[in-house]
């Protein structure tokens, strides 16, 4: 949403908030022009996180992951620099 060009100075005295929107409205500008493309991110260039349970059983990791579409051979996991703490 765009706010109205106000004023700064209102019957004579300066109001901190009408310069801070100026403010705000200029940089949504330069914004705006600078990087257009920032406005039209399409949804596969998105970042998606799934649900993720990790948790540890009998000495294992065990992780958890809803991953709609997946099937439980396409998914590989791995791990590094694993430390075990006490």
């Amino acid at each position: 949403m765009e706010r109205r060009n106000l004023p700064t100075f209102v019957g004579g005295i300066w109001n901190p908030f009408r310069e801070i929107a100026r403010i705000e409205n200029e940089l949504n500008k330069l914004i705006g022009e600078v990087m257009p493309v920032m406005k039209q991110v399409p949804a596969e260039v998105q970042v998606w996180a799934p649900r993720v349970d990790v948790y540890e059983k009998d000495n294992n990791i065990i992780i958890e992951a809803e991953i709609p579409g997946a099937k439980k051979d396409d998914i590989e996991v791995k791990s590094s620099s694993y430390k075990r703490r006490s």
